[in-house]
């Protein structure tokens, strides 16, 4: 029974497992990988958790020029803003505040992954800080009202 939820997961997120021994199986006209031998590599931390838009106040002279620090455009429920030594990676958030659920589902029930495509201010987004981009310049106000929390995310290959 695991390892169905373990493909479903997967499935949903359009990762490939990172475990040896993987074979491949057709479903629904999707290649699944299958495992024996599961050994996770995914790293869990908590970490602090601010919020950000496109906006001069949020991203400084960087508003102009549209672009994260990995020359990505960013994009809602998607980007994140991170340590350097966290640039490219992906992660899911495995726990979160109540009412906060859209940040870890979407809205079919597959798990959403984000990306560190950002570094953010070093002086505020560095260390366990992660920030999440929020869209344009109209949801300044909603990344205000958010305000700081604390969260748990798990990075994922």
């Amino acid at each position: 029974m695991p390892q169905i939820v373990l493909i479903i997961l997967f499935l949903f997120s359009g990762m490939d497992l990172p475990h040896e021994n993987v074979t491949k199986h057709s479903l629904a006209s999707k290649t699944i990988p299958t495992t024996t031998n599961c050994q996770s590599e995914a790293t869990t931390k908590k970490v602090t958790v601010t919020f950000y838009c496109s906006c001069p106040i949020c991203c400084g002279s960087w508003s102009e020029i549209g672009l994260t620090a990995s020359q990505t455009v960013p994009v809602a429920g998607q980007t994140l803003a991170g340590d350097k030594k966290w640039l490219g990676k992906k992660a899911i958030f495995v726990s979160v505040p109540s009412g906060m659920e859209y940040l870890q589902y979407h809205t079919d029930g597959s798990q959403k992954v984000f990306t560190f495509e950002d570094t953010g201010n070093p002086d505020y987004i560095s260390g366990d800080r992660v920030d999440i981009f929020m869209g344009g310049p109209e949801n300044h106000d909603l990344c205000t009202q958010l305000g700081v929390m604390e969260m748990e995310i798990e990075f994922i290959k």
